[in-house]
């Protein structure tokens, strides 16, 4: 983004004991290709429709299907006007080209910000009557929407299906025009039905609100290569290779997003980039940045040393907020103005909070708490707040609101 629900696979794929790795001969040697459930029929829809690539004139719409038969894309904006737009198959990479789904996309273009757009999938949901899904454009860079901008900041569900799904009520009903993702949806990166189960449980969501993601260190676990092109197969984007740091524009606020795994080395090359992106930004602007490792924290994983080495950057460039994950709890420092936040909470089992506690940065560390839970941003032309919500119990965990600088 930076001007810058669905039917799923069937209970067939939904309904999985375990996985196990097969090895399969390739030129140039064995490659280990994932063990796959019993195909369903094909055509059947995978996953999806979900929406990446987000601009104020622009948004992508993707699905996966068994097989080739590619959809429509049935959409209107405000005016009531049909418009339907065939799906366009993207190629597999060589990693992935065993995989029976394929790819399928459509691209809207020439849209309006800050302006709602109503979708189905045709012929998979053309059954249901009328558009059961809407995403709301955001703004040109610069300005804002009426009624503000709405991010949602979560991450770190991995295989805790089912208090993941539990917890996607609340965070539906937030209703977010963009979510960022901190990492970790998966385990380990062969299996394949993880990539699946994320979808399928977040299915609502994704539909009407387009999301992008940091990758944690669990969509490369054991296997970086198939990692990253599982990364790529499913939030690559015209605008974005699926992996590496990238930026993206809300209006006036700037979320740099940084790939600790794929990306340029962030004690070299990354490091010179990240502080690039932060003085170039307008004043007057929002400026966060979005990664999987905390730089501050007192929980399970400490921050390397690598890590440390950001905070500078961090505060010469005035940055208003830090979200990462990793650590399964929710915690809070206060860094001079710079809020550091870890936002493990969407499902994977709990960390301690205060495993290992720094006596020299104890005085930044507001708040801490090994519970389920979200950030929301609420972006306007006058300030920014912020709520840290339970997603078991839907209130207000903690909140507090800046002013641009």
């Amino acid at each position: 983004m930076g001007d810058v629900g669905m039917k799923t696979t069937s209970s067939l794929f939904l309904i999985v004991v375990s996985l196990a790795l097969l090895t399969a001969p390739a030129s140039g040697g064995p490659r280990k290709t994932p063990a796959l459930i019993p195909n369903p029929p094909e055509g059947t829809l995978l996953l999806g429709p979900y929406l990446v690539g987000a601009s104020s004139s622009r948004m992508v719409i993707r699905w996966e299907i068994q097989g080739e038969r590619a959809g429509t894309i049935d959409w209107r904006g405000p005016d009531g006007t049909p418009r339907l737009d065939a799906g366009v198959l993207l190629l597999a990479e060589p990693e992935t080209i065993d995989l029976p789904g394929r790819m399928y996309q459509v691209e809207l273009l020439d849209l309006e910000p800050c302006v709602t757009y109503e979708y189905r999938l045709d012929p998979f949901e053309s059954g249901q009557g009328g558009y059961p899904h809407a995403f709301r454009t955001p703004p040109r860079s610069g300005e804002t929407c009426p009624g503000g901008t709405r991010v949602l900041v979560y991450g770190d569900s991995r295989t805790n299906h089912n208090t993941h799904t539990s917890l996607m009520p609340v965070i539906e009903r937030s209703k977010p025009h963009l979510a960022l993702n901190v990492g970790d949806i998966v385990h380990t990166a062969r299996r394949v039905y993880e990539w699946h189960k994320f979808f399928t449980i977040e299915g609502r969501l994704l539909g009407n609100t387009p999301m992008d993601i940091v990758p944690g260190n669990h969509e490369g676990y054991k296997d970086e290569a198939f990692g990253q092109a599982m990364m790529r197969r499913y939030f690559q984007h015209d605008q974005h290779s699926g992996t590496g740091h990238r930026v993206i524009d809300v209006g006036r606020a700037r979320f740099v997003l940084l790939d600790a795994y794929w990306g340029e080395d962030l004690s070299g090359k990354g490091r010179v980039w990240l502080d690039e992106q932060l003085r170039a930004t307008p004043k007057g602007w929002f400026r966060f940045v979005v990664m999987h490792v905390p730089i501050y924290s007192f929980s399970h994983h400490r921050p390397t040393e690598i890590l440390k080495g950001l905070r500078a950057i961090l505060a010469k460039n005035k940055v208003h907020g830090v979200f990462a994950g990793h650590a399964h709890v929710y915690e809070h420092f206060d860094v001079d103005g710079v809020h550091y936040l870890t936002l493990g909470g969407t499902g994977a089992p709990f960390h301690e909070p205060r495993e290992h506690v720094v006596p020299e940065e104890e005085r930044y560390y507001r708040k801490g708490k090994a519970f389920y839970h979200v950030l929301l941003i609420d972006l306007d032309d006058a300030d920014a707040r912020f709520r840290v919500i339970d997603t078991k119990t839907g209130k207000v965990a903690d909140e507090w609101r800046i002013e641009a600088r």
